[in-house]
C-alpha cells in the first residue's frame, strides 16, 4: 500500500500544501511546529502527512535538525521539468555569457504562483561561488533579486497582492518585512535592476534583471550573485550592465514567449 493512504482529495491537497510550504521556505526548511502553525491543522494529522511525504522522498529531514526540506525525488522532478515556452533555451547563452564575464554564478528564475523557481544556473570561475541556490529552489517573490526584479515590472495591485500573501513567510528570511521590500522595490524601479543582499542567502549579494515579452508580461528574471565582499557598488553595477546587455541581445526571442499561465500579469 502507498505510504499516502487514500482518504479523498482533501488529504491529497493538504499533503501537497505541506510540500509547497516547505518548498517556499527555502534551503533552511520548516519544522513540524511551523507547518502546524501555518496550516492550523492538528499535530497528528501534520505528522502523519509529513511522514508519508518523507517516505516518498518528497521531503527529507535535515540530519540532527528538526527542519524538513525538499527530498531527493523533488530534484528528479525538476530535472524532468520542461518549460513549454522554452525560456531556458532562449536564456542559455545569456547565463553562460554572464557567468563568464562576471565570474559569478548566474541564475534563471520564473514565477511560480507566489514564489520564484530556479530553472537554470551557471557556476562562475571565482573560487567562492553561490551553490546553495540549486535547480528547483523556491522562495517567496520579493526575498531575492530575481523576485524583486519581477515585482518591479508588475502593476501595483499585483505587487500588493503578492506582498500581502507572502508577508508571514518573509519573516523567516532574516526578519525581512514588507516595508523593507517596498523600499527596495522603489529603488529597483528607479535603478532599472534589483540589488538584494543577505536575505535569501546570508553573506551573498545579487542583482536581478526582469524578463518580459512583447506584451509587457513578466516571464522571469536573470540574476548574478556572489559573496558580499566581491559585490561592491561598482561591481554590482557592472554585473547589472552585463546582464542587461545580454538580455537585450535575446529580447526579440523573449518577445514571442508567453507568460506562465498562473502568474501572467502586465508590466508597467
Amino acid at each position: 500500500m502507498s505510504p499516502l493512504k487514500p482518504s479523498g482529495t482533501q488529504s491529497l491537497e493538504r499533503s501537497f500544501g505541506l510540500l509547497k510550504l516547505v518548498a517556499s521556505a527555502g534551503p533552511r526548511g520548516l519544522r513540524l511546529a511551523d507547518l502546524i502553525e501555518l496550516t492550523e491543522m492538528q499535530r497528528p494529522t501534520v505528522a502523519r502527512m509529513v511522514g508519508a511525504l518523507t517516505r516518498l522522498q518528497l521531503l527529507a529531514r535535515v540530519e540532527g535538525s528538526p527542519y524538513y526540506v525538499l527530498g531527493d525525488y523533488c530534484r528528479e522532478l525538476v530535472a524532468a521539468y520542461s518549460m513549454p515556452s522554452d525560456l531556458r533555451s532562449v536564456c542559455d547563452s545569456v547565463l553562460t555569457a554572464v557567468s563568464e564575464e562576471t565570474h559569478n554564478s548566474a541564475f534563471l528564475f520564473v514565477p511560480a504562483e507566489l514564489d520564484t523557481l530556479c530553472v537554470a544556473r551557471r557556476i562562475g570561475s571565482y573560487p567562492i561561488q553561490v551553490l546553495s541556490i540549486k535547480l528547483g529552489h523556491r522562495q517567496p517573490i520579493g526575498v531575492g533579486a530575481g523576485g524583486m526584479a519581477m515585482l518591479s515590472r508588475l502593476p501595483a495591485p499585483d505587487c500588493d497582492r503578492i506582498l500581502k500573501s507572502n508577508e508571514k513567510r518573509m519573516a523567516s528570511y532574516g526578519d525581512l518585512t514588507v516595508s523593507t521590500v517596498r523600499a527596495v522595490l522603489r529603488a529597483t524601479r528607479q535603478r532599472g535592476y534589483a540589488l538584494m543582499g543577505h536575505y535569501s542567502v546570508p553573506g551573498v549579494v545579487g542583482i536581478g534583471v526582469p524578463l518580459c515579452n512583447a506584451k509587457g508580461e513578466v516571464i522571469g528574471a536573470i540574476t548574478s550573485a556572489s559573496i558580499s565582499s566581491r559585490m561592491s557598488r561598482e561591481a554590482s553595477q557592472q554585473a547589472a550592465e552585463c546582464v542587461i546587455r545580454h538580455v537585450e541581445a535575446v529580447q526579440a526571442r523573449l518577445d514571442t514567449l508567453p507568460a506562465p499561465s498562473l502568474t501572467a500579469a502586465s508590466a508597467r
